[in-house]
Formats: C-alpha cells, sequence, structure tokens
C-alpha cells in the first residue's frame, strides 16, 4: 500500500511522489473460534504494551468469520547478527517484567534497521510465563550463554580458578566481562577448570578462550565486529 502526495509547485513535476511506505498482509484461517480470540486478544494487548529496546511495526488487523488478517508495516532490514542485538532480545523479550511476551526468539522474527530491533512475528506475541521463556531460549540458543551479559542459568560458563592472585584477577575479569561466566576461587593441583574440563597453566587457557569465542561468533552468523570494538576483544583475549 502506497501513500502518495503531489506537490503542485511549478517547479516539481506533478507526477513527483515525495513519501511512500509499504505494508504487508498475513492471512491466518482458525478452525478453532477460541484460539483465534485469543490471538486477537493478544493483538490488542501488544497495542497497548510498552517496550523500551525493541520496536513493534505499526499493525492493524480485521477478523471475517474464521480469517484473521494482519496488515503491518514492512521493515526492510537486515537479521539480528550482532552480540549487542542477542543481548537486546534476550533482556527486552526473554527477561520482560511481565507474563507476555513472545515464545519463538529465531533470528528471522526480529529485522534490525537503523540499529533498532523491529519485532516482525506478531501473531506470536502472548502469555508466557518467564520460566517457560527462558526454557525456551535455553533450547535454542543455550549454546550463546557465554556472551549473554543478563542470562542466568544452567548454561552459564562456570569457572574454577585455581592460579597465583594476580592470574586470578586477570582470568576472573575477562571471564564475567566477556563471557558472563561463574567464577570461583578453589585450592586444587589445576591452573583451571572450565565447564569440567582443567588445563594447566594461563596459555591453555587463553588458547581455549579464543576459540569459544570464535567459535560462538560463527555459530550467531554474527557481523564482523566494528574495529574498536574487535581490537578490545582481542586485547582481553591475550
Amino acid at each position: 500500500m502506497s501513500n502518495i502526495r503531489y506537490n503542485k509547485d511549478k517547479t516539481h513535476r506533478y507526477d513527483c511522489w515525495e513519501y511512500g511506505s509499504f505494508t504487508i498482509k498475513k492471512e491466518m484461517i482458525f478452525s478453532n473460534v477460541g484460539l483465534l480470540e485469543k490471538v486477537v486478544g493478544n493483538l490488542k494487548r501488544l497495542g497497548w504494551e510498552k517496550f523500551y529496546n525493541v520496536v513493534i511495526p505499526e499493525f492493524d488487523y480485521k477478523v471475517n468469520d474464521h480469517v484473521l488478517e494482519i496488515e503491518m508495516e514492512y521493515i526492510k532490514g537486515d537479521f539480528i547478527k550482532s552480540i549487542h542485538h542477542y543481548n537486546v532480545v534476550y533482556d527486552e523479550l526473554v527477561e520482560r517484567d511481565s507474563t507476555y511476551s513472545w515464545a519463538d526468539y529465531n533470528p528471522t522474527n526480529y529485522i534490525v534497521k537503523d540499529d533498532r530491533i523491529h519485532v516482525i512475528d506478531l501473531d506470536s506475541f502472548g502469555y508466557i510465563e518467564y520460566e517457560h521463556r527462558k526454557a525456551k531460549w535455553e533450547r535454542q540458543f543455550g549454546i550463546f550463554a557465554p556472551l549473554i551479559r543478563s542470562y542466568k542459568g544452567k548454561n552459564q560458563l562456570d569457572a574454577k580458578l585455581s592460579c597465583d592472585n594476580l592470574h586470578f584477577i586477570k582470568l576472573k575479569r575477562l571471564l564475567q566481562k566477556v563471557f558472563n561466566a561463574k567464577v570461583e576461587r578453589v585450592e586444587e593441583n589445576y591452573f583451571a577448570m572450565i565447564d569440567g574440563k582443567t588445563y594447566n597453566n594461563l596459555e591453555e587457557v587463553m588458547s581455549y578462550l579464543r576459540l569459544l569465542y570464535n567459535y560462538l561468533q560463527v555459530e550467531m552468523d554474527m557481523n564482523t565486529p566494528r574495529h574498536q570494538q574487535r581490537k578490545d576483544i582481542l586485547n582481553e583475549l591475550r
């Protein structure tokens, strides 16, 4: 759908439009009236719910018999592909202080435009308890837990350090800042233990952490970090 405004200024052509917008339509057919009413109720609620770091596109809907038609603003952009964006989705939708949120965290449901995340799967918004949201996120993206700063749970990196004080201070800072790890000081024969695997010296630990970070970056299919961001991370992992 396009909105065309004509400019009658003599210096411009009459057939030149100055503003255009596009929408997309999604049609859903329900065999269960109760489910249709539930989705419609969720859409009504979505219209007045407040979000701070994600954007809900402008939308409208109508019901004809058992058919629900949702028309919303078309958002042109890219799927989420950065640690920052994954953190925003987790903070805003999983850790959300409400029993209503999204239950589908597939990256294709989120479009980044002008560095703002737009949620485009509107009909998946609904009632879902926090523990259920967190469990669904862990099943789908638990592997990314070391890079999600607010996450606290079973997939969190677990580090036990038995090194000297200087190495302990450096590793604790690195593990907590970059990998959101649970860090514990112990007295054992090993230098460090991370998720049950032991390491004998700092070089072994740093080699593993570099491999872990690179692996997570590939699995997230992330955009290449900005130069300064990459420089800061590499400095931490030296």
